[in-house]
């Protein structure tokens, strides 16, 4: 992600990092990923953004420099040494998902989103440098090389916008984990088709994701969203009034006027972050114009405050996706 002057930390946060810019009922068994692999038998060349990169085998000090560069290599097995810190407001190990892995343990913070202290990393002796999930120009890209061997961002996609699936097979091409992340990836896709199985009436439903940021403005989130991949997980379709008008990963606002803009048949708002309450929103005279609010078709997700459920979509890792789709379906499920 470039860096953008106007760019707040709560939107940061909530866009998932994507290129700046609910859900209910008709009326409206977890495989273990992170045992430990098998080692490498010889050292790996990895193809990224900046070219390709021969990493050691079975790289135990490693430093991940990208938004959620962390989870996936915590749910292969591995405990990154060195971490950026992109808010400074929530210390690692705090998301319920990444606590028990942690276990209490702090890794070492190398720099703030794209700001890396290089001397820090260096001090670190890491002997693999992942910045798959990030917004590394090439030049930090060099200096890094000169560390240790770095991965940078996937070929063939923007900064922070390629999908989990591809972050995670990434991470197991660089610790020699491959056939791990794939059976990690399978694993969580096998949970998306229980809860969609178990909910047909989700197939084909249209869903928007918003945050109620002002009092007259709603930041309406891209379909190509870390949140809006999540909801599709699901079985639900991306309302196309955002797909037409936003169909990156971008967060784009618009007025209350223009709430049609949002109208589907479920909507998804990310509370506690924004400057509107649940109960401003539901007493909102346009809103309740709406179809979704007719219906009750609108569910309320806490973003920060607990459970962190908006957070957990954001950061859709194969370690936060399992505990996103238990927490929305319940949620869904507790509505009429």
């Amino acid at each position: 992600m470039p860096h953008l002057p106007g760019l707040t930390r709560r939107h940061f946060l909530l866009a998932g990092l994507g290129s700046l810019g609910a859900l209910g009922v008709a009326g409206c068994g977890r495989a273990d990923s992170s045992s430990p692999a098998s080692s490498s038998v010889a050292p790996a060349r990895v193809t990224h953004k900046y070219g390709s990169t021969e990493v050691p085998a079975n790289p135990r000090r490693v430093v991940t420099l990208g938004y959620t560069d962390q989870e996936p290599v915590l749910g292969l097995g591995v405990k990154p040494v060195g971490v950026v810190d992109f808010f400074g407001e929530r210390p690692y190990g705090k998301w319920p998902w990444e606590a028990s892995i942690w276990a209490g343990q702090q890794p070492t913070i190398v720099g703030e989103r794209d700001t890396y202290n290089f001397g820090k990393i260096a001090s670190l002796e890491p002997d693999l440098i992942l910045g798959m999930y990030s917004g590394m120009t090439k030049a930090d890209y060099d200096k890094l090389s000169g560390i240790a061997a770095t991965v940078a961002q996937p070929v063939g996609h923007a900064d922070f916008a390629a999908p989990w699936t591809v972050i995670t097979q990434l991470a197991g091409d660089a610790l020699g984990r491959r056939a791990q992340a794939d059976r990690a990836i399978a694993a969580v896709q096998a949970e998306f088709t229980t809860a969609r199985d178990a909910h047909p009436q989700w197939k084909g439903q249209t869903v928007a994701v918003v945050e109620p940021a002002k009092v007259d403005e709603w930041a309406v989130f891209g379909a190509g969203d870390p949140k809006l991949q999540f909801t599709e997980g699901l079985g639900f379709t991306v309302f196309p009034a955002v797909r037409a008008f936003n169909p990156g990963g971008d967060v784009k606002n618009v007025s209350t006027e223009r709430l049609d803009t949002i109208d589907a048949d479920r909507v998804i708002f990310l509370i506690d972050t924004g400057d509107q309450t649940e109960q401003q929103v539901r007493e909102n005279t346009l809103f309740r114009t709406l179809k979704v609010a007719r219906t009750n078709c609108a569910t309320f997700l806490p973003f920060e405050a607990e459970p962190p459920i908006g957070a957990a979509l954001a950061f859709n890792s194969i370690i936060s996706i399992p505990y996103g789709i238990d927490q929305v379906v319940a949620r869904l499920n507790s509505q009429p």
